[in-house]
C-alpha cells in the first residue's frame, strides 16, 4: 500500500498471524542490484534444509518500493533502513537480524542472515516452547526429525547437534 506507514509495516510483521519468518526488504527501481536480489528472491530458502537436516524456513518476503511513494521512503528510514537494498529479519513478529549501512547485500548474505535467524531462534535444533516453532505433530514429521537430528550428530555436519 503506497500510504503504508512504518507502524502499518509492524504491524503486518509483529501479528500473531505472521509467518515464522519474514524479510523485509527495501526496494528501488533505480537500484540494478535491488532488481537482481528480487529475481533471486524464489530462492532463497536453502537447498540443504534447515538446522539437523529439517525443512527449510518458510520466509514471507515483504518489499518496501521506496521509489514508489514518499510515504513508503519515509516507512523504511524509520525502521531504519537507510539504504537501498537493506533488509531485516523478523521471526514470530521479532526483529532479529538486519543487515548494517554500508554492508554489501546479497543474496547469500540475506540468505545466512535468514538461517541464522532460524538456528538462534530454535535454540540451536529443537523446537522452541515459545509456539512459534511449533513441534511436528504428525509421527512421521516427528521420525524424519529425529532421524535428521541422529544423522547430523553422527556425520558432525550441524555445529547444534554435535555431541561433545
Amino acid at each position: 500500500d503506497e500510504e503504508s506507514t512504518a507502524s502499518d509495516i509492524l504491524k503486518l510483521l509483529t501479528t500473531e498471524n505472521s509467518s515464522n519468518v519474514s524479510l523485509l526488504i527495501t526496494n528501488a527501481s533505480f537500484a540494478p542490484k535491488c532488481k537482481a536480489l528480487l529475481k533471486d528472491m524464489p530462492n532463497l530458502t536453502s537447498t540443504n534444509g534447515g538446522c539437523c537436516g529439517g525443512e527449510s524456513p518458510n520466509v514471507t518476503v515483504y518489499v518496501i518500493n521506496v521509489d514508489c511513494c514518499d510515504d513508503l521512503e519515509e516507512a523504511a528510514i524509520e525502521l531504519g533502513m537507510k539504504e537501498v537494498p537493506s533488509y531485516q529479519v523478523y521471526c514470530c513478529g521479532k526483529l532479529v537480524m538486519a543487515s548494517s549501512d554500508g554492508e554489501d547485500v546479497t543474496m547469500d548474505s540475506i540468505r545466512a542472515a535468514v538461517e541464522s535467524a532460524c538456528n538462534a531462534n530454535a535454540g540451536g535444533c529443537a523446537p522452541s516452547s515459545s509456539g512459534c516453532c511449533a513441534p511436528p505433530s504428525n509421527p512421521d514429521d516427528v521420525r524424519k526429525m529425529v532421524s535428521g537430528f541422529y544423522a547430523s550428530t553422527v556425520n558432525k555436519t550441524a555445529a547444534c547437534c554435535v555431541s561433545g
